[in-house]
């Protein structure tokens, strides 16, 4: 039976109303800072100190051993102490790892441990923990942050509940996210917890849908466009670099986030990576060089990204730069380049002019039929275009994934999501890879429990290997690397009778 789109949306928005858990106090706020990255308002700052060396707190700022949730994490030998105060406090003396038992802390006790590395009976602390040199004022902020350390719950998360966000204005992104976490919350959810899905847009004019400064109170994005964080950003959107992103599917914007925002694990390789894997088979496949190759470019941010990295990778590799062509307008200036790169046996164009149907129109006016190479957001599907025969063979795209890398059971399973939520049959690649995110997500999540933190997803996402949704490529993440696939497959145009048809030439990594 068919889920009603209206009753679906209608429970949807119930969901949405929800609040965020209830804020910190003024206190509880540098106190967590403090904690999480060391650093604080007050103008002597803070002073780690270990084997003798000092350093500022924000080198060890204390979550990073002790974790988000204050519980410690085992790291390099040592598993650092629960910081949780219900487990400082226990009215009972505590047995450690090396079997001594110790006593209870209380405020003041823990203020020396922090400052002086002694326990409630002076027992020296682990040589891996450092003493902090702080103010009293912070030490006071510090502990208030860690007597309800337990409590302090990311964004988005509540006892039966999940809420995350996709960074879209595109419906049926949304529609096929949506249809597949309704089976998941119908089956019981995820230990104990059902999972909302809200629509946000960072770059819209749809006004219907929520701008990305409301996104203050989910948990994580999932699909969508990457976030575009600037490190200018105001208070009213500096939250977003806290939020992760899992299996983003728009490497457009993916390749603007990358300097700034190591929240996001996207699907895909970026477009720089497309553009280089492309040029190296451009080079072995068609004896391209530097001095054969003319480089069409119409500024633009990634634009200027991508030229920027073919410039430095043919100074690494071919010491000699690219010849580059800025194009304002296809106009005469641009006529008689052509010509005179006709001339000169010009026989690659790299095409970062964005209007590849201009270029192949504009060069075959002018008699000029040389190889023509570009990155695609998603497999190409020209079919329209009316590209001479002469081009045939001659267009080589670069795009991170294409209809092969599907799995017949995975497409059978779309189409029986597709007919119980009428959604499309003949879904878009867009819709598969919001499906593949929503997988990803959801897979994940499963492996990390109930316990659940935005830390430990990060975690658990640094730790997936060869992970397969069957509709993508499959999916890779470490500490390193946050492009699940850095697949590129090498799409040829060939002309038919009904335009062009795309055939894979090679896959490269």
């Amino acid at each position: 039976m068919k889920l009603s789109l209206l009753a679906f949306a209608a429970f949807c928005l119930l969901s949405f109303q929800l609040t965020a858990d209830s804020d910190l106090t003024p206190a509880q706020q540098r106190g967590k800072r403090i904690y999480t990255e060391g650093t604080s308002d007050d103008a002597q700052g803070i002073t780690a100190r270990m084997s003798g060396a000092a350093m500022p707190a924000s080198v060890l700022p204390c979550g990073s051993c002790h974790g988000t949730d204050g519980r410690g994490r085992p790291e390099g030998g040592v598993t650092p102490s629960d910081l949780t105060w219900a487990a400082l406090t226990r009215p009972y003396a505590t047995q450690l790892q090396s079997g001594r038992k110790r006593s209870p802390y209380t405020e003041a006790s823990l203020a020396r441990a922090i400052s002086e590395g002694v326990d409630p009976d002076g027992e020296e602390l682990h040589v891996a923990m450092p003493r902090f040199e702080m103010s009293e004022a912070d030490m006071s902020d510090l502990i208030a942050y860690l007597k309800m350390i337990d409590q302090d719950d990311d964004p988005g998360i509540s006892d039966d509940l999940i809420r995350i966000g996709v960074n879209s204005d595109a419906i049926s992104q949304y529609r096929v996210m949506a249809a597949y976490l309704d089976l998941v919350n119908q089956a019981g959810g995820l230990y104990g917890r059902k999972i909302s899905l809200i629509q946000y847009a960072q770059f819209s004019f749809n006004t219907s849908v929520r701008p990305i400064s409301m996104a203050k109170n989910i948990f994580s994005f999932v699909g969508g466009d990457p976030l575009v964080i600037s490190t200018k950003e105001t208070s009213k959107t500096k939250f977003l670099a806290e939020i992760p992103s899992v299996g983003t599917i728009n490497p457009y914007f993916y390749t603007l986030s990358r300097p700034t925002y190591n929240q996001d694990f996207s699907l895909f390789a970026d477009l720089k990576t497309q553009i280089l894997r492309l040029w190296d088979y451009t080079t072995t496949q068609l004896s391209a060089s530097p001095a054969n190759t003319v480089i069409l470019y119409k500024r633009g941010r990634v634009q200027d990204l991508l030229l920027e990295s073919l410039q430095a990778y043919a100074k690494e590799n071919e010491k000699q730069p690219f010849e580059v062509q800025e194009v304002i307008e296809w106009d005469d200036t641009i006529r008689t380049k052509f010509a005179e790169w006709a001339k000169d046996d010009k026989k690659i164009v790299i095409d970062l002019s964005i209007n590849k149907e201009e270029l192949v129109e504009f060069a075959a006016a002018n008699n000029w039929y040389p190889h023509i190479i570009s990155v695609a957001l998603l497999m190409p599907s020209y079919s329209e275009w009316e590209a001479p025969k002469a081009f045939s063979q001659k267009i080589h795209i670069a795009t991170p994934t294409w209809e092969g890398a599907r799995d017949t059971a995975a497409m059978a399973n779309y189409r029986a999501l597709a007919a119980r939520y009428d959604l499309p049959q003949n879904p878009s690649e867009n819709d598969l890879h919001s499906l593949s995110a929503i997988i990803l997500f959801t897979e994940t999540l499963k492996t990390i429990g109930r316990d659940l933190t935005r830390e430990k997803l990060i975690q658990s996402l640094e730790s997936l290997r060869n992970f397969k949704t069957g509709f993508v490529p499959p999916l890779t993440y470490s500490l390193n690397r946050r492009e699940g696939s850095r697949k590129v497959y090498i799409m040829t145009g060939e002309k038919g009778e009904s335009g062009i048809s795309w055939k894979l030439s090679q896959v490269m990594e």
